[in-house]
C-alpha cells in the first residue's frame, strides 16, 4: 500500500517527525517538511523520546518542574507512558513517520518495527549518514508493477515542488522480467512528461549493486517498497546506508 499523507483538515495523522536524544539530521528534517509541503499536510507533531527520562521516572524522588519554575509535580513511569500515548492519540492515526536520526546499517529490523508497530503508519522517511540533499530527480525504484500508479502519483507531488524529473527505475532479478515490466510501465507512463525509465537487474545478494545504481542517479528522494530487493527487511542495509545521499520514502 502506498503511503497516504493526510491533507490539512482530514481527521487523520500527518507527517510525524520522530526524534530521539542527540542532534537530528538536517536532511531528515528537510525531507519531512518537503513531504508535508508536497501533500498539503501539516507537520503537526514533533515527538521527542528520551529514554533517560524513563529511567529517571522510575525513582520516586524525581519531580517535573514547569518552564516558569512556579509549578512542579511528581513523575512516575506509568504517568509518563500515559501522557505519551495520549499525545499520540490526539492527532489520530499516523500516516508517515520521519526518522530524525540516520539509519547506519545492520538489518531492517528498526525500519520494520516502525512500519508495522506504529498504528496507522503507511510510510516511512529515512536517511543514511551520508545524506546531503533533498533536491534532484525523484527516483521511483519499482519492483511491483501493481504499485506503479500510486507511486507515480506520490512522485509527481514531490517533483512538482521544484519541477524535478522523475526517474522510474525498474528493479528485478533478471532482464526477462525487466523487459516485461518495461512494457507494462510504458502503458502507465505513456502521456506523462518528465518521466524517464531505467533498468536495474539485481540478483539477490547483490545489495551493493542497487545501492551504487541509486547513488549514481543523484536523486532528491527515492520512493521504494520496504521488504524487497532495494530495502530488504532481513538483509544487510550497510551497502545502502554507506552510499545513500538522499532520503528514502519507504512504503509497505
Amino acid at each position: 500500500m502506498i503511503a497516504h499523507v493526510a491533507q490539512t483538515g482530514e481527521d487523520r495523522g500527518r507527517v510525524v517527525l520522530h526524534l530521539k536524544s542527540g542532534r537530528p539530521n538536517a536532511i531528515a528534517l528537510e525531507a519531512a517538511v518537503r513531504v508535508a509541503q508536497a501533500f498539503g499536510s501539516d507537520l503537526e507533531s514533533i515527538f521527542v523520546e528520551d529514554e533517560q527520562l524513563f529511567d529517571c521516572a522510575a525513582y520516586g524522588f524525581v519531580r517535573e518542574v514547569s518552564f516558569s519554575g512556579t509549578r512542579s509535580r511528581a513523575m512516575s513511569l506509568d504517568g509518563m507512558m500515559r501522557d505519551l500515548h495520549l499525545a499520540c492519540a490526539e492527532t489520530g492515526p499516523w500516516n508517515v513517520v520521519a526518522l530524525g536520526e540516520p539509519f547506519t546499517g545492520g538489518t531492517g529490523a528498526t525500519l520494520r518495527q516502525v512500519l508495522t508497530e506504529v498504528a496507522g503508519s503507511t510510510g516511512l522517511i529515512a536517511v543514511g549518514p551520508k545524506a546531503q540533499r533533498v533536491t534532484g530527480a525523484i527516483v521511483v525504484a519499482l519492483e511491483d508493477i501493481a504499485q506503479l500508479p500510486d507511486m507515480l502519483r506520490a512522485a509527481e507531488r514531490l517533483a512538482a515542488l521544484d519541477g524535478a524529473e522523475i526517474v522510474l527505475l525498474l528493479v528485478a532479478t533478471d532482464e526477462e522480467r525487466l523487459l516485461q515490466m518495461d512494457g507494462e510501465a510504458r502503458l502507465v507512463v505513456e502521456a506523462r512528461e518528465g518521466v524517464r525509465i531505467q533498468w536495474a537487474a539485481v540478483a539477490r545478494g547483490e545489495a551493493a549493486v542497487i545501492a551504487e545504481t541509486l547513488r549514481r542517479l543523484k536523486g532528491g528522494m527515492i520512493i521504494c517498497q520496504f521488504g524487497g530487493l532495494v530495502v530488504p527487511d532481513q538483509g544487510d542495509l550497510r551497502p545502502l546506508a554507506s552510499v545513500l545521499e538522499c532520503p528514502l520514502f519507504l512504503v509497505r
